[in-house]
């Protein structure tokens, strides 16, 4: 959802048409802050940590936030449900 501003102000059936799946099976990957995306999904996966500096790669890594690291988050969510 490239803008949360322009999505609700969306009528509710488009926004459903959007978001087919229900909350609880929706999950939300945020390479910032993840409060704004509670409003659409129950699972979110996100930096919400900031001031670390090194290069990117490093800084992913150390957040967990890489390809494989996500990818286990997604499964064990999908695994609960």
């Amino acid at each position: 959802m490239p803008s949360t501003n322009r999505f609700d102000m969306l009528s509710k059936e488009g926004q459903a048409k959007i978001l087919a799946l229900p909350r609880n099976k929706r999950i939300a990957l945020e390479m910032a802050s993840g409060a704004t995306w509670y409003k659409y999904a129950d699972h979110v996966i996100s930096l919400d940590e900031f001031g670390r500096s090194a290069p990117a790669n490093e800084v992913l890594k150390f957040f967990g936030f890489t390809p494989e690291e996500i990818t286990k988050k997604v499964e064990a969510i999908i695994k609960d449900e």
